[in-house]
């Protein structure tokens, strides 16, 4: 499709052309001409050390943004040329070009860094080569960087959150270039005169061409002054002055100057643009007359037609605004993004005024067209740009109270950069009803989102709930819906945070996600949470069914197995606390654990996974303490898995002493089990802690382990104690108590006996630390023990709480010693006394106290 590049913007002058040739025309930004004047003076003769192809490679590389490409061939030419060859001082400045123009290009500290290495490049090649020929053509070049970015700093000024410090920062760097070009032109002023009598270096300026960077230096200096004054405010002294010393500084030039040297229409539309801003009008069109003519270049008469648009706009004469217009916005395919930017003055003008007469018809036509010409802008010449056009629709639109969505949406994000966020947000509300009274839905629900995700930001979390949530049920077709509801749920959770009795709230919305959206993706992250809520109020079941029903496909899925589990553990033993049945639901938890584990086809893991090891684990726990009998089967598989999974494995070791417990219950197991232990060298203290607790679980289901398991305990009792950091003292007392009894079962009575008495010794105020000591003693064979037991049964029964178990657990020790010392009138006493006072048989051990009663007669 053949595309007529003269067309207006907004009759889509753009709709054919590919994205590759878009981007090739595209112009760079701000400072667009700011070279023009040195690449004036290097097109002539002293541009011989660059070659035609490599300056067309080079700006190629920059039109195109390809800045790294751009630095690597330049560097590559610096380097490769000699200190005294002119060609280092162009390359140089070629350098310097392409950092200015990537600072242009970029923001924040990517701009800072890539103005501080044109800065650099400049300070280190006068260091270096200070008697250079050609070293004025880099510092022109330093300064005209540094004029760029103050230029660019003024401009963004007009749309950026924060004017005075842009425009603080852009008099900086304007009269930074200023000062520069103002000492450029002083050495020039000194160099003219000498240049052709001293002997030519190769590549020095001749006289002529110094002149020539004179006029170049005074038009960029004038430049300067103009975007020194448009910091200031309209009419103020200081725009007055700075605009007064401008046109005086143009008029230097052209008195010098040939009528046809290529820096003079570039002079006179400098003047004209100075004259309009000093509302010289008169003066203004004669500066400009004749340059839109075809004996200019294209550049030239773009740059005076977008200037002759804005003259007839500030006179108030749109209509000789568009008539210029209508000579097209392109010659011989080149374009200007500032006569680009005309086009939407001129729009945006008709548009206020015809808002003014309260012609709705005409209006919303230059409304649509301004809207077009802001997208073609955007689209050609980049995001400066589009940001400057995007400004000047917002603020008509505020005035016009337009109900365009795509500006409200502009608006919107514009109050949002400039963190007016209130504001902000009733623009996106205003931009969502309008697109949703067009019928536009998908627009709707994504300017809602935004509106939404700015209260979020701002930890507005209620009402960013509210809005994620009535969004999602609004448009619940929509393909985000599901996630604008889950995050209507994060935004609740942040509010139950500080308010507690919002968990209900909390609890009700996840609920309703699984009724709305149980198929979604986010369906599996709703259910983790409901199961992570009912974990934490210790309602296990409920936890357990929702933990459970996570896919197997979600990236949660090993999180919930992790969590089902651990649940399942918690239930079991409320359950077995209240001394209720436990089977039926330790089975169901065996029963998912191990569809877990065969969810491949019905097959055990062939390479055991972080979460398979942890099921498996998690699986026998509950195995081998709610239903032992079936433990037998799970040797073989802890086995393979142990043998199969990763030295590092977090779960290795767990299972590692899982399967010493279920090889413990083996007849032969005792051996391996000690093998195993020994395996276990570098066991956590949580691991040993869980091995113990497994023994004396096993013990209790088979007494006949119970002098294999002394064994084990007592090691294991030993390492515990010797763990770094040191246990707890509750922690480490019960290992002790742990290790006495493993004695006891080892037949060591003497050794279970004396560290019981220390024990009894270190912690006087444990009452079943001085029981345990008391039973000893009183079990042991040695006479003399047992007087000490009545001594240590008197004491325990003196500090216990009168008619408890314990207490009454006391008198019959106390009865039982006095027997065993050979006193049974003092046992039959004691007892006769209670039988007589207490109830022995709210005590459970009336039968004991009848039995003893009986033997003492």
């Amino acid at each position: 499709m053949n595309v007529n590049r003269n067309a207006p913007p907004p009759a889509h002058a753009d709709a054919g052309r590919s994205r590759s040739s878009a981007r090739w025309s595209r112009t760079r930004g701000p400072a667009s001409l700011w070279v023009a004047g040195l690449v004036v003076l290097l097109s002539g003769p002293s541009w011989a050390e660059i070659v035609d192809h490599d300056r067309q490679m080079i700006d190629g590389l920059r039109q195109r943004r390809l800045f790294s490409l751009a630095e690597a061939f330049c560097l590559a030419k610096t380097g490769a040329a000699t200190a005294d060859e002119p060609g280092l001082a162009d390359w140089t400045v070629e350098l310097i070009r392409v950092y200015a123009d990537q600072a242009v290009n970029a923001v924040g500290s990517e701009r800072d860094a890539a103005a501080a290495r044109a800065d650099a490049v400049a300070d280190r090649f006068e260091t270096d080569h200070a008697d250079h020929p050609r070293l004025p053509l880099v510092r022109v070049q330093a300064a005209l960087a540094s004029l760029a970015l103050g230029e660019l700093s003024r401009m963004e000024a007009e749309v950026g959150s924060q004017p005075e410090q842009a425009l603080t920062r852009a008099r900086e760097t304007i009269r930074q270039a200023a000062r520069q070009l103002e000492v450029l032109d002083e050495q020039l002023t000194e160099l003219i005169p000498v240049a052709d009598r001293r002997p030519r270096a190769a590549g020095a300026l001749t006289s002529a061409e110094a002149s020539s960077l004179q006029q170049n230096v005074r038009y960029q200096w004038s430049r300067s002054l103009r975007n020194q004054a448009l910091c200031y405010p309209p009419k103020s002294p200081d725009r007055l002055a700075a605009l007064t010393a401008a046109v005086r500084m143009l008029g230097q030039p052209l008195q010098v100057l040939p009528s046809d040297d290529g820096l003079v229409p570039r002079i006179r539309i400098d003047q004209a643009i100075c004259h309009r801003l000093l509302g010289e009008f008169d003066v203004a069109a004669t500066a400009l007359a004749g340059l839109d003519e075809p004996a200019q270049t294209p550049a030239v008469r773009l740059a005076a037609r977008a200037e002759a648009v804005r003259l007839s706009l500030a006179a108030d004469k749109t209509d000789d605004a568009l008539r210029t217009l209508a000579a097209g916005r392109a010659i011989d395919g080149v374009a200007a993004a500032e006569l680009d930017f005309a086009f939407l003055e001129v729009y945006v003008a008709k548009w206020r005024a015809a808002g003014s007469r309260e012609t709705r018809e005409e209006a919303s036509e230059w409304e649509r067209k301004s809207v077009a010409t802001l997208e073609f802008i955007e689209q050609t010449h980049g995001p400066y740009w589009a940001r400057r056009a995007e400004l000047l629709l917002v603020r008509v639109n505020l005035r016009a109270g337009s109900g365009n969505v795509s500006i409200l949406d502009r608006a919107a994000r514009d109050l949002y950069r400039k963190g007016k966020l209130d504001e902000a947000v009733s623009a996106y509300d205003k931009a969502a009803e309008a697109a949703r009274d067009g019928g536009d839905r998908q627009q709707a629900f994504a300017l809602g989102y935004r509106a939404a995700l700015i209260q979020q930001q701002r930890r507005h979390y209620d009402d960013a709930a509210n809005r994620f949530s009535k969004l999602a049920r609004t448009y619940q077709t929509n393909p985000l819906s599901s996630n604008a509801h889950l995050t209507a749920i994060v935004n609740l959770a942040q509010v139950a945070k500080a308010e507690p009795d919002r968990l209900n709230d909390y609890a009700a919305l996840l609920s309703e996600h699984l009724l709305t959206w149980s198929t979604a993706e986010t369906a599996d992250t709703a259910r983790l949470w409901l199961g992570q809520l009912y974990e934490a109020r210790r309602q296990w079941e409920l936890a357990t069914e929702n933990f459970t029903a996570v896919t197997t496909t979600s990236e949660h899925f090993p999180q919930a197995v992790a969590g089902g589990l651990r649940c399942w553990s918690r239930w079991l033993e409320a359950l077995q606390a209240a001394g209720e049945p436990v089977e039926e639901t330790a089975r169901a938890a065996i029963r998912y654990g191990q569809q877990v584990l065969r969810r491949d086809a019905g097959e055990l893991p062939m390479e055991w996974t972080e979460l398979d090891g942890g099921c498996l684990v998690g699986l026998a726990r509950i195995q081998l303490r709610f239903l032992p009998e079936g433990a037998e089967d799970l040797e073989p598989v802890l086995r393979a898995a142990v043998e199969q999974a990763a030295a590092d494995a977090d779960w290795r070791r767990g299972a590692q002493s899982l399967l010493l417990l279920t090889v413990l219950r083996r007849v032969d197991g005792e051996q391996e089990s000690r093998q195993i232990l020994s395996q276990l060298a570098d066991a956590s203290t949580e691991q040993l802690w869980e091995l113990l607790t497994g023994i004396e679980q096993a013990a209790a289901d088979v007494p006949r382990l119970a002098p294999s398991i002394g064994a084990l305990e007592r090691d294991i009792a030993d390492r515990l104690l010797k763990a770094d950091p040191p246990l707890k003292v509750a922690d480490r007392r019960r290992v002790q108590m742990i290790q006495a009894a493993a004695l006891v079962k080892l037949g060591e009575q003497a050794a279970a006996l004396a560290a019981l008495a220390e024990l009894a010794k270190t912690y006087p105020d444990q009452a079943a630390v001085q029981v345990a000591y008391a039973e000893r003693l009183l079990a042991d064979e040695d006479p003399q023990q047992w007087r000490t037991a009545l001594d240590q049964w008197r004491r325990v029964a003196s500090r216990t709480k009168p008619r408890t178990p314990a207490w009454f657990r006391a008198k019959y020790s106390v009865a039982l010693a006095h027997f065993k010392l050979g006193d049974p009138g003092a046992a039959a006493k004691l007892i006769r006394y209670l039988q007589a006072t207490e109830n022995l048989a709210a005590s459970g051990l009336q039968d004991e106290f009848a039995e003893l009663l009986a033997r003492c007669r």
